[in-house]
């Protein structure tokens, strides 16, 4: 089979044809995705919503229609991702362009206050605002310094002062920093290269696991250490054995 037949339009193509035209146009988002940068579907602004749908509606007819032509899904999925990267290097040079074309913060409540025209300008009501403040634990407007609207969609909060759990630097303490703890063993399976970082090896964690009772290092989940020494084990425990088995 030619390749103008197999990534061209086609009156017919058998089974393989389409697993290999969804092998290539997966590896071609993938690598889209990768150069337009990484972020989660939560935090998309809404035009970067649209240019992840619309891609995904050009990359599908290939995949189930003979017809439809791969080389030209690509070419227009190409085109489409060149023309938003432009349009994003040229919204970090123009301010203006950016407010054009892209959403900014807009301020819900100010000081307790409910600012409606920007309420309406959102297309939000009452109910929708009092929902996503609780699910920011902040039932009460009246605690509220600030809720602001991103433009990925999600609501920030800023509570009063005196509205906000109290922190270490408020009761004038000052706890030691744990740090991000270093994973030695997972699934089982020894982290050489953490283990080096603490200067310790293998005979240490069987000796450390073996002063907790944990006989193998296959019976461990998960093992890690942070700045303070302190030590967490998970293992699997012996009343789980026989749903392992």
């Amino acid at each position: 089979m030619t390749l103008a037949r197999l990534f061209g339009a086609s009156t017919s193509l058998p089974l393989w044809a389409f697993s290999v035209r969804t092998a290539v146009i997966y590896l071609a988002l993938i690598l889209v995705t990768r150069l337009s940068g990484r972020r989660e579907v939560s935090t998309l602004d809404p035009y970067s919503f649209v240019v992840a749908v619309t891609v995904g509606s050009l990359a599908s007819p290939p995949l189930a229609d003979a017809g439809a032509s791969t080389f030209t899904a690509l070419a227009v999925i190409g085109a489409f991702y060149t023309l938003h990267l432009i349009l994003f290097f040229l919204e970090q040079s123009s301010p203006y362009l950016a407010k054009l074309v892209g959403d900014e913060p807009v301020v819900l409540v100010e000081n307790g206050k409910v600012v409606e025209d920007n309420l309406m300008k959102v297309h939000y009501n009452m109910d929708n605002l009092l929902m996503q403040l609780r699910l920011k634990n902040a039932p009460s407007l009246s605690d509220v310094e600030f809720a602001v609207l991103e433009p990925s969609g999600d609501l920030s909060v800023v509570l009063k002062s005196q509205a906000r759990p109290a922190t270490p630097a408020d009761l004038g303490l000052k706890p030691p920093e744990k740090g991000w703890p270093l994973t030695l063993i997972a699934d089982g399976q020894i982290n050489e290269e953490n283990l080096r970082m603490i200067g310790q090896g293998e005979q240490w964690v069987r000796d450390v696991l073996r002063a907790k009772g944990i006989p193998d290092l296959k019976d461990v989940l998960y093992m890690a250490i942070d700045r303070q020494q302190n030590i967490y084990v998970d293992y699997i425990r012996p009343s789980q054995f026989k749903y392992l088995k």
